[in-house]
């Protein structure tokens, strides 16, 4: 046992010392020559996505796609020649496959490969994978490569070591092993300590083409959605403090989160009860290491405010997964690690269950329940747990009441037509003087604002209503007067107004009408005389005077 400590204390440190000797030089080292890296996709949309690949001497890149294997009626073609090509093509189709092909001048094309576009919040159902630590495209990573492209899910997310050297060469540790999984679907990357070693993530930052939705339009940190669920990702190797910028971002981002499903994931674990023989080694980064403690204080409470749902981290080879406080967390670090961690103590208040094997994890979403099981290298579950979360939509609906729309409740409103913002419109409910397409704006306690869906009005009737059909009666009245008409094909509304003798109004109300009116004014709480009843449409206007008496 003794001897077995020494020896991977020996190990441990010496790949340390090698990770120092590689950094001495890193200053004097440019980007590694480009080589031949087949199709990737990247940042997908519900309405664009960006395919990317590589070759080693410079040519002129081609894309075709369409939705028809058969007819691929959509071509873009690169300004220049490059080693480097890519193409964001927008104009998609939310939830949705096309078949692309890609080519150079230079003699390559690519076979038919295929991508998915995103879900909108209207689907429920998701699959995607968790893994990280992801190897030296070693038997153990190609391994579990083979396992998780048959899985067929709609994306990957990526914890964090990418590149388990120093960050210098993804080719041969992602792209190659990956390869049949990256040319169908994205795997959303974050990054790890050692993406950073050999120049701050610059060799990362170069090769993935990831979001940008943060005021500093960085790689580093992002965030995107996928049918009801939303993913955001963190950079845990710069500041995340409170008050930074990524912490305001997050923040910001939690606050405006409109999906069911709310997921955190990035590198380093603020807890975890395993590392290597280096967790005894006196004055080493990760001596007596039990996860990042300044996340305890920076992070985990907002996770827990703003109730995020899962923390997806790597950086311990290994798996665990664990609750607190209505938080989940899923530790995932060792997709291709061929070196595991062990357990070296048991004081994480958010670990249940520990279980040190090569692995990777698959998320099943369906509706108001989360599914994830854990797979290791044998193909075999090692682990599985299911959540159930009831959900109430936090995007505003609209429904119809009688001709009246109604907006589900917000702290303001703002109604549209057909896209145009309708001047005034601003109360929970709005009812339509024109036929069209409505949606309607509300914002939360943060300030955020969440659009509904559009809702198709058509229940008004173009051709106004004929206010000449009206008959007022009777006239002298005692009690009450009616108003009685038939309007044909109809469906509005109209405003009564009563006036007395000088021209006060006295009285008003909004009616609704569907083809015929028959309306009554109690007249019991006004005194005798003579009054006028002004009927307004949204395009005439007609006056009766009768008397009381």
């Amino acid at each position: 046992m003794q001897l077995t400590l020494h020896l991977n204390i020996f190990v441990k440190t010496f790949r340390m010392r090698s990770i120092l000797f590689l950094l001495l030089l890193s200053s004097t080292l440019s980007y590694s020559q480009v080589i031949d890296r087949y199709n990737f996709v990247q940042r997908p949309t519900e309405t664009g996505v960006t395919i990317a690949w590589r070759t080693s001497s410079q040519s002129t890149g081609s894309i075709e796609w369409g939705t028809d294997a058969f007819n691929l009626n959509n071509t873009l073609t690169e300004a220049g020649a490059t080693q480097k090509h890519y193409f964001d093509i927008s104009g998609l189709t939310a939830n949705t496959k096309y078949y692309y092909q890609t080519s150079t001048d230079g003699g390559f094309t690519s076979a038919l490969d295929f991508f998915y576009t995103a879900k909108t919040d209207a689907s429920t159902k998701m699959t995607f994978l968790h893994y990280g630590d992801c190897g030296y495209n070693n038997t153990i990573q190609n391994d579990i490569a083979a396992l998780m492209i048959g899985d067929s899910t709609e994306f990957g997310i990526v914890t964090g070591d990418i590149d388990q050297g120093v960050g210098d060469n993804y080719d041969d540790v992602f792209f190659e092993p990956y390869a049949n999984l990256v040319k169908n679907a994205c795997q959303y990357t974050c990054i790890g300590n050692h993406d950073t070693y050999a120049d701050n993530a610059a060799t990362y930052l170069d090769d993935f083409y990831l979001p940008t939705n943060n005021p500093i339009q960085s790689e580093r940190y992002y965030s995107f959605t996928w049918g009801n669920g939303k993913f955001i990702c963190l950079d845990a190797n710069i500041d995340y403090s409170i008050g930074s910028d990524q912490h305001n971002w997050m923040l910001e981002e939690l606050q405006c989160n409109d999906r069911q499903w709310l997921f955190m994931f990035f590198h380093q674990p603020p807890w975890t009860n395993a590392w290597s023989a280096d967790y005894y080694i006196p004055f080493t980064t990760y001596y007596l290491y039990q996860g990042n403690e300044d996340m305890r204080t920076d992070l985990v409470p907002y996770f827990e405010q703003y109730n995020v749902d899962f923390v997806l981290n790597g950086h311990s080879h290994c798996y665990q997964r664990g609750e607190l406080n209505g938080v989940k967390y899923i530790i995932s670090g060792g997709s291709g690690a061929s070196a595991l961690d062990f357990n070296t103590n048991s004081n994480s208040p958010n670990i249940d269950t520990e279980i040190y094997t090569n692995q990777y994890v698959r998320f099943n979403i369906s509706g108001d329940t989360a599914t994830y099981v854990a797979i290791d290298i044998n193909d075999a579950v090692i682990d599985s747990v299911t959540t159930v979360k009831a959900f109430t939509p936090i995007r505003p609906e609209i429904s119809l009441n009688n001709f009246t729309l109604e907006s589900t409740n917000g702290n303001s409103y703002m109604w549209f037509l057909d896209g145009i913002q309708i001047n005034g419109a601003s109360s929970q409910t709005y009812t339509p003087t024109s036929n069209g397409t409505y949606e309607v704006a509300t914002t939360n306690q943060y300030g955020c604002t969440f659009t509904s869906d559009p809702f198709e009005y058509n229940l008004l009737n173009i051709a106004e209503i004929d206010l000449n059909n009206l008959v007022l009666y009777p006239n002298p009245a005692a009690n009450f007067v009616q108003i009685i008409g038939s309007c044909p094909n109809y469906y509005g509304g109209l405003e009564l107004t009563m006036l007395d003798g000088i021209g006060k109004i006295i009285f008003s109300e909004k009616i609704e009408i569907e083809n015929n009116l028959n309306h009554t004014i109690d007249l019991g709480r006004f005194s005798n005389g003579i009054y006028s009843l002004r009927i307004v449409s949204t395009s005439s206007m007609r006056t009766f005077k009768f008397m009381k008496q």
